[in-house]
């Protein structure tokens, strides 16, 4: 009988933290904020990690403040094997080359607009929100343009 309890206890410990060890409802929240000139031809760009494939909940906001030259700029969401696609125009000989993006989150021709909370699936790696003001996407710049962005993204990290 005194072996019988101990080990009952121990049952019931193990039993129950076995629940606890694989609970994931943590959520990080991770966001970029900037209020600057994007070059003519340029961009800005946030870099976020997902450590593994999981739904995210994306939100941001583009303020494009008054201007002697009005203009639009491209917003994207686009992973790393991407991202050399994106920039290969910005080199000395560069040409404009297609690139993929995250539909869903991404929009081209934007001026003062937000985006409200938006669930999409990513892979594991790393992800880039651009706020694009070059030539060879959607909204082609006329100059240098001032724009304040916000990006948050909600996701879970692996401990």
């Amino acid at each position: 009988m005194r072996i019988i309890a101990p080990m009952m206890i121990l049952i019931m410990m193990t039993s129950t933290l076995a629940g606890c060890t694989d609970w994931r409802d943590d959520k990080t929240t991770s966001y970029c904020e900037d209020d600057s000139f994007i070059d003519y031809d340029s961009h800005y760009g946030c870099r976020i990690v997902i450590d593994f494939k999981q739904d995210v909940e994306i939100s941001w906001n583009i303020t494009i403040p008054e201007q002697d030259n009005p203009n639009y700029v491209d917003v994207y969401l686009i992973d790393s094997r991407n991202l050399d696609d994106y920039t290969a125009d910005e080199g000395m000989f560069g040409s404009c080359e297609d690139f993929v993006y995250i539909e869903e989150v991404s929009l081209e021709f934007v001026g003062n607009w937000g985006l409200n909370k938006t669930t999409v699936s990513l892979d594991s790696g790393e992800w880039y929100f651009i706020v694009d003001n070059k030539r060879c996407t959607g909204a082609n710049p006329e100059d240098d343009l001032r724009v304040s962005s916000y990006f948050e993204i909600e996701y879970v990290e692996s401990n």
